[in-house]
């Protein structure tokens, strides 16, 4: 794949940054790189390499979103109920079909939450996380005051 034209090669934190807070707004990296302005694929995998602190703040904000995708189910399902509650549906809309859309955008984010932390998210999954020698936290101060960027 080649570059990007203007995408930068060399890491930058402040890019990196950039990266991290639209992870955690949901954003597939996927996206990023596609983005003109961010690094091509390639780069930001040489960069999760040679550079530890950005890739443990990276695997922080894919469990960060991990967790938004898991919770997105409940509103998919609370707002389903609202609507059934209210009656907002047109005259002659058929419930099944409507019932049956909402059942596959639930399994669709309980599949991504699946694939995101399977130990976590995956029905039926037994094995306990691994241990690790050192904790992961979030630093939301930090978040919240790059988000006001």
């Amino acid at each position: 794949m080649a570059l990007k034209s203007g995408s930068p090669t060399k890491y930058n934190f402040r890019i990196a940054t950039k990266i991290i807070k639209r992870i955690m707004n949901g954003e597939a990296v996927c996206s990023i790189v596609k983005d003109k302005s961010m690094p091509a694929n390639s780069t930001l995998y040489k960069w999760l390499a040679q550079n530890s602190d950005f890739a443990e703040r990276y695997a922080q904000a894919l469990e960060f979103r991990t967790h938004l995708k898991a919770e997105e189910r409940h509103v998919v399902i609370d707002a389903a109920i609202k609507e059934l509650k209210i009656g907002d549906m047109p005259e002659g809309f058929n419930y099944n079909v409507w019932g049956n859309l909402v059942k596959e955008k639930v399994r669709a984010i309980e599949w991504d939450a699946e694939r995101l932390a399977p130990i976590k998210y995956k029905v039926g999954h037994t094995e306990k996380p691994k241990e690790s020698n050192s904790d992961i936290t979030i630093n939301f101060v930090d978040a919240v005051k790059n988000n006001e960027d």
